[in-house]
C-alpha cells in the first residue's frame, strides 16, 4: 500500500490508514475545543458551517469576509453558545410602528419614542433575515422560548426554527464585573448606576452616531424590555455599559442608529 499522503476520492490514505476528511476534521476540532472558557475567541463561518482561520476573519477594514469571530458566552457540554464580535445586518428599530399596530396596538401607544410591550418583532426579522442560510448551527426550539414581564404585562420571544438569538440583559448583567443586582425592575449594579465594567469583548465594533456612515452601529439589543418604561429596551452600547435605548431612534435622529449582534448554538466537533 503507499504510504505516502494521497487523495483516494473523499478519503486520506496516510500510512496505510483511511479516513474521510471529514471524520479527521471532526475528531481534531472536537478534541481541540473540548473544554471552552467564557470569552474564548471561536472562527467559525457560519455561511459554510466551517471553522476559518483568524487571519482571514471579518474586520473594519475587511467587512466582506464571512469567516467571522466569535466570543463563547456559555458552555452547554457537546455544545456552546457563541456571541458575535460585530452587528449583523441593517440597523432597526427594537420594534416598528407598523409591527406595534400588526400585532394590536394603536397609534396613540405607539408615541415618539416607541412601545416595548410586544417584544423584539422587528429585531427579530433582522435577525431571521441575516441567519437564515446558517449551516452547522443549532435549530432553536420552543425551549429556547423566553418570556419578559412589561408594565404588568408581558411578552414571549418565539425562537422556534430560528438559527440565533438574541442575548438577555441577564446574562449580560451576569458577564458584567460589577456584581450587578437586580434592583426592582431595572437592571443596575450595586453603585446604583446601569450595569458597567463589561468584559470589552461584548462591545467591540460600535461606533459614534453618524447618519451619513449606515454601517456603524452605536449599540445592540438585547431581548429584555424595561419593565416600567415602556418605549425603553436595554441595549449594549460602545463604552462598556448595559444602558438603556429607546424602541426606536428615528423621531429623534431621523434614522435608525442600532442593530442585533446574533448568539448561536453550535456543537463543538463543528468547531
Amino acid at each position: 500500500m503507499n504510504k505516502n499522503l494521497t487523495f483516494a476520492g473523499a478519503a486520506i490514505v496516510i500510512l496505510g490508514l483511511s479516513m474521510s476528511i471529514d471524520s479527521l476534521c471532526a475528531n481534531t476540532l472536537s478534541e481541540k475545543n473540548e473544554n471552552l472558557s467564557i470569552g474564548e475567541e471561536v472562527f467559525f463561518n457560519p455561511y459554510t458551517g466551517l471553522p476559518c482561520h483568524e487571519t482571514d476573519a471579518w474586520n473594519q477594514s475587511n467587512h466582506t469576509s464571512e469567516c467571522y469571530r466569535w466570543h463563547v458566552i456559555k458552555d452547554n457540554g457537546d455544545s456552546c453558545d457563541l456571541l458575535l464580535d460585530h452587528n449583523l445586518g441593517a440597523r432597526v428599530p427594537w420594534l416598528s410602528y407598523e409591527d406595534f399596530i400588526s400585532a394590536g396596538g394603536t397609534p396613540d401607544k405607539y408615541g415618539a419614542s416607541g412601545n416595548n410591550r410586544y417584544g423584539p418583532l422587528t429585531a427579530l426579522k433582522e435577525l431571521q433575515k441575516t441567519t437564515g442560510s446558517f449551516k452547522n448551527v443549532e435549530i432553536l426550539t420552543a425551549d429556547d422560548n423566553v418570556s419578559r414581564s412589561v408594565g404588568g404585562a408581558g411578552y414571549t420571544v418565539d425562537y422556534t426554527g430560528y438559527k440565533a438569538r438574541l442575548i438577555s440583559a441577564a446574562e449580560l448583567a451576569a458577564l458584567s464585573a460589577s456584581k450587578p443586582m437586580k434592583d426592582g425592575n431595572a437592571w443596575q449594579a450595586s453603585s446604583g448606576s446601569y450595569i458597567h465594567a463589561l468584559p470589552q469583548w461584548l462591545y467591540t465594533n460600535l461606533g459614534r452616531p453618524d447618519i451619513a456612515q449606515p454601517e456603524i452601529h452605536v449599540a445592540y439589543y438585547t431581548d429584555t424590555a424595561h419593565a416600567v418604561k415602556s418605549d425603553t429596551v436595554w441595549v449594549v452600547c460602545l463604552g462598556s455599559n448595559l444602558g438603556k435605548a429607546s424602541v426606536t431612534t428615528m423621531s429623534r435622529y431621523g434614522q435608525e442608529l442600532l442593530g442585533i449582534r446574533p448568539v448561536i448554538k453550535v456543537k463543538k466537533n463543528k468547531l
